[in-house]
């Protein structure tokens, strides 16, 4: 625990000798929305805090809308991706980067949304970009190499997606271990933006235990359904054009316009009204991911962004396997058996 002369209390007592061998090693930072000033800190031998970067962005006029970090749950299962000449675009996979959203008034455009790319243990600005004529509210889901936000576009009158994916390129920096204390390199930014054709209540992404299966974004919508979209809709990589690498790869063609399909409500008929977030989390199996919707009303469910490959079916015949392997070991044991009085009978002749 931290209080406000930056000491550090530590509890249970026993535990202060494993907290000062980790001195140097513990990082934190703290947003104050009313100020707009993010600050981050490390620990030191002695359990005290010391400032090691600071970013001010109420100087600019701009307040803090939203901060959105990893889950602590996801894993990455690939670091590249694989492209149509086989080459592999490797994923700018930075465990301590933070996506913080922020808007300001605009004299000329009356409102301006920002977003940047924190690390939050060295301070370094990875990415900023700003927009003009939109504003909030805005949803962020923010996983792996990618992240995608969404805005309200005052001049076109529509919610607006923003999806970006950051990669380190052609050549790992380091491919056992990354830090934010090396001076990682700057990622290449493929960014796109999408138009979704109702507004969003909130967004999540799908969890699974090991990351091998394909991601999906969960929308809430005003009219109480749960969309559940496949990430491959938000790829900032979709071409104007499609051509062979492009199919190769398995990308689909640029639309703006992004589909909801009624079979992708995952709540079917259950209307969830007042909805204040969603959480997901993995299971046991890679397959499956458990989705809690809250607000007014409360949602629980289970979604398989790939099927269920790793499941057996309800209507599995689970006595004609049994039967069947019980059949193959009868007869290894037999032909055994009889192989061995063969071979016996050979060596008495």
């Amino acid at each position: 625990m931290f209080d406000t002369a930056g000491a550090v209390h530590v509890w249970p007592d026993s535990a202060a000798a494993l907290v000062k061998s980790l001195h140097q090693k513990l990082f934190f930072y703290t947003a104050d929305i009313a100020t707009g000033i993010m600050q981050g800190y490390v620990v030191t031998e002695d359990l005290r805090t010391v400032p090691t970067w600071r970013l001010d962005l109420s100087s600019q006029g701009q307040t803090i809308r939203r901060v959105l970090a990893k889950s602590p749950y996801e894993r990455v299962h690939s670091q590249g991706r694989v492209l149509a000449d086989r080459s592999v675009l490797y994923k700018y996979a930075n465990p301590n980067l933070l996506m913080v959203i922020t808007d300001a008034d605009d004299p000329v455009h009356k409102h301006s949304t920002s977003l940047y790319l924190v690390d939050a243990v060295s301070g370094h600005l990875v990415y900023s970009h700003v927009q003009r004529r939109v504003r909030c509210p805005c949803h962020a889901v923010h996983s792996k190499n990618w992240l995608v936000y969404s805005v309200y576009n005052e001049r076109a009158r529509r919610t607006e997606l923003t999806s970006l994916e950051l990669f380190e390129g052609t050549v790992q920096a380091n491919a056992s271990a990354f830090s934010s204390l090396e001076a990682p390199p700057q990622p290449m930014v493929e960014k796109q933006s999408f138009i979704f054709p109702t507004q969003i209540e909130a967004m999540r992404e799908t969890i699974t235990e090991k990351g091998i299966t394909t991601k999906f974004v969960l929308f809430v919508l005003p009219s109480g359904g749960v969309v559940a979209l496949n990430r491959a809709l938000l790829d900032p990589r979709r071409p104007l054009a499609p051509g062979r690498s492009a199919m190769d790869e398995g990308l689909p063609p640029y639309t703006p316009e992004l589909p909801l399909p009624t079979v992708a409500v995952v709540n079917y008929n259950q209307t969830l009204l007042g909805v204040r977030g969603v959480v997901t989390s993995p299971s046991g199996l890679e397959s499956t991911c458990l989705v809690f919707v809250y607000g007014l009303d409360l949602y629980h469910t289970r979604v398989f962004p790939s099927n269920m490959f790793d499941q057996l079916k309800d209507d599995f015949d689970s006595t004609f396997i049994v039967l069947v392997l019980a059949g193959l070991v009868a007869a290894s044991a037999i032909s055994r058996r009889l192989s061995q009085r063969r071979a016996l009978q050979q060596a008495w002749k």
